[in-house]
């Protein structure tokens, strides 16, 4: 596919454009027949949505493919901007959830929490956990007609401890491990109240069943400061493999 990409562009781009469909429809919807509930995202949808550029298209190539992203670079080049970009084109405008990341984020935060309300403890979705139903919700109802995905995006990662706050979802990020693991176990489903709401009764009994899915068209994209690197938490090799690196120069 690299080959591929690099002799290609700027000479022979519909042949490139052809194959972002094929990686689509492999990466993105093939390997899980129920996400594909209304008509899916084409290559036309996202040339539509944005004229992207080399970098563009690298960056297309490797979230299609199954990574997720991390865009690294000095401040104030416009890795959120980026970051939000390819997020709109893939998902609709506003159709993602992004958050700075936090020193103090843990599992509680990002898979599952707990809050005391009128002497009761409840169970509370985590922001990715949230992330996640959304994107089940955008899948069956679609987006200007189009079953487009819902992402969850993270600004700073190395601002939190991630590999912990992430706790079992860490797995997870690998698409591969989706469709056997699920994000949460039937039992703690069930702490919490209604979440399921809004998607058809058949999908909310299996989920009963089986517990909570990733859909494979669920990604991370974030963003990092290299010249806070080595101030803030590190990123582990085990993480960083789950994500494609791509890196953002000064002008």
């Amino acid at each position: 596919l690299w080959g591929s990409y690099y002799s290609i562009y700027g000479e022979r781009r519909n042949r490139l454009e052809q194959l972002i469909s094929q990686y689509i429809n492999k990466g993105l919807w093939e390997r899980l027949g129920r996400e594909r509930i209304v008509t899916p995202l084409s290559a036309s949808d996202l040339f539509t949505a944005i004229e992207p550029d080399l970098k563009l298209f690298e960056i297309f190539i490797h979230l299609i493919s199954g990574k997720n992203l991390l865009i690294v670079g000095p401040p104030g080049v416009g890795k959120t901007r980026v970051m939000i970009k390819v997020a709109s084109a893939f998902c609709g405008e506003g159709n993602f959830l992004i958050e700075t990341a936090d020193s103090e984020w843990s599992k509680y935060n990002l898979i599952l929490g707990s809050t005391l309300k009128a002497g009761q403890v409840k169970r509370v979705p985590g922001l990715l956990t949230k992330a996640v139903v959304r994107c089940w919700r955008s899948l069956v109802n679609g987006v200007y007609g189009k079953a487009r995905p819902y992402w969850f995006l993270i600004d700073e990662i190395n601002r939190a401890k991630i590999e912990t706050a992430l706790g079992a979802a860490f797995t997870l990020l690998d698409t591969e491990y989706r469709g056997s693991q699920a994000l949460l176990h039937p039992d703690e489903l069930a702490d919490i109240n209604n979440i399921l709401e809004g998607l058809p009764n058949q999908m909310q009994e299996e989920f009963r069943e089986t517990g909570l899915r990733m859909p494979y068209s669920f990604r991370i994209l974030a963003t990092m400061n290299t010249y806070d690197r080595s101030l803030l938490f590190s990123l582990g090799f085990a993480l960083q493999r789950r994500f494609a690196q791509v890196e953002m120069q000064s002008p």
